[in-house]
């Protein structure tokens, strides 16, 4: 595939300014809850730092449970009412948050069983969401709808956040996800007003049959590019799984930093997502999507450290620039991963090759933040923290020794695997 055209050619497409609109209103939402969320845990209801650990893990665990259920769903429906009607299902929970400490009956079960159960709506939205590109701007346009949908992502993780530190001061945390609620409520009006008819389901061969739900592994597993792919996100969502979980409380426990001063911190730091979002298309083709795998990898790897050496007094200084290095290099490879599957992957299997994508790398975010939870509480979070870099540095192995290393441009579409 030759370059890609501009990112603002995609905006020429109703259907697609509606779609991203949409997308940018929720992201910043979602970016909300993840601040606001654990900070209901730890300032409202006195959560441990295990209990957060087990907060963060069943947020991602429906990608275990639900993925590939979703994946064939997606695959076999019209994917936009299916996306309208987990944002309208998401906000309907996340309601549930201030409604019940109002009241006076929230607590740390119900919180958790909330987090689960948005967390499974996220799931089949996710599916959806990476799958119903190819029908709004076709193939040609991915690459720079990609990238607007990356950028909006990027910017959201710089301003929820910090609106997160604002809302936390002037309503406390559980009041910070009324926004997340608006959010979803906004996001469902936007994919409900595009106009675009969506194409008819494309039934496979295999419809009706057990093996038509696995055929996203078969295709992702015999795949010479999406396997390693699926293997660097594996191991590099670990390390994300524990980070997270342990993330929030070193700030405020470790570091004695308010819940205004987490929002403000991450929010500022987030300014290098958007960097790496902008960059990613430009070093892609200059170095090859092979090697900027290898260097998102290390530089992740630095800006997790920076993080782990922050002092116990005047951390933001030290804070602000190793989160900012982590998030420059994740959305450097993001942008250029996601391309990549949607390209390679036939269209009839590409919500369920989404669908094995998340579920290998998403479904391990539970694990590595109930073991990074546990963990930081047996031995300490800053040597939790020095154990995650290496982990990550380690991970660079996977495209120095296959042919995700290799590529220098985004290959032409895949045959349909057996």
């Amino acid at each position: 595939m030759g370059p890609p055209d501009r990112v603002e050619g995609v905006f020429r497409n109703p259907a697609f300014r509606l779609y991203w609109l949409g997308n940018s209103i929720s992201q910043v939402g979602s970016r909300v809850t993840t601040v606001a969320l654990p900070l209901v845990a730890v300032l409202e209801l006195d959560a441990s730092v295990a209990q957060v650990g087990l907060l963060q893990a069943v947020v991602f665990l429906p990608y275990l449970l639900v993925s590939m259920p979703a994946g064939l769903l997606a695959d076999r429906v019209r994917r936009r009412p299916l996306m309208i009607g987990a944002d309208l299902g998401r906000a309907a929970l996340l309601a549930l948050v201030p409604l019940g400490m109002v009241a006076g009956w929230l607590d740390m079960s119900v919180l958790v069983a909330v987090a689960f159960t948005v967390g499974a709506l996220t799931v089949l939205f996710d599916v959806c969401y990476l799958s119903a590109l190819p029908w709004l701007v076709g193939r040609e346009q991915l690459m720079p709808a990609n990238a607007a949908l990356e950028v909006s992502r990027s910017v959201a993780q710089v301003a929820g956040p910090g609106l997160a530190g604002v809302l936390v001061a002037a309503v406390k945390a559980s009041g910070a996800v009324v926004a997340t609620v608006v959010s979803y409520l906004v996001s469902a009006a936007a994919l409900a007003a595009i106009r675009r008819p969506e194409p008819a389901v494309q039934a496979d061969e295999e419809s009706g049959r057990l093996s038509a739900l696995m055929a996203g592994w078969t295709q992702v597993l015999r795949s010479p590019l999406l396997r390693p792919q699926a293997a660097h996100l594996l191991v590099g969502n670990v390390v994300f799984g524990a980070y997270q979980a342990i993330l929030v409380v070193f700030m405020v426990r470790g570091l004695g930093l308010s819940g205004f001063a987490v929002g403000v911190t991450l929010g500022i730091a987030n300014l290098g997502v958007i960097v790496g979002a902008m960059v990613s298309s430009q070093i892609g083709r200059r170095i090859g999507l092979g090697r900027l795998v290898i260097l998102a990898t290390v530089l992740e790897a630095a800006g997790l450290a920076v993080v782990a050496a922050a002092p116990a007094s005047d951390a933001v200084p030290v804070l602000v620039p190793g989160q900012a290095l982590a998030g420059f290099a994740i959305a450097l490879f993001n942008l250029q991963s996601l391309t990549l599957r949607q390209t390679v992957t036939p269209p009839a299997l590409l919500a369920r090759v989404n669908a094995v994508v998340r579920l290998l790398s998403f479904g391990v975010i539970p694990l590595g933040a109930a073991a990074g939870g546990w963990l930081a509480e047996e031995v300490g979070i800053r040597q939790v923290l020095v154990a995650l870099v290496l982990m990550k540095l380690a991970s660079v192995l996977i495209p120095l020794t296959t042919a995700l290393g290799r590529i220098v441009e985004t290959p032409d579409t895949e045959p349909v695997w057996r």
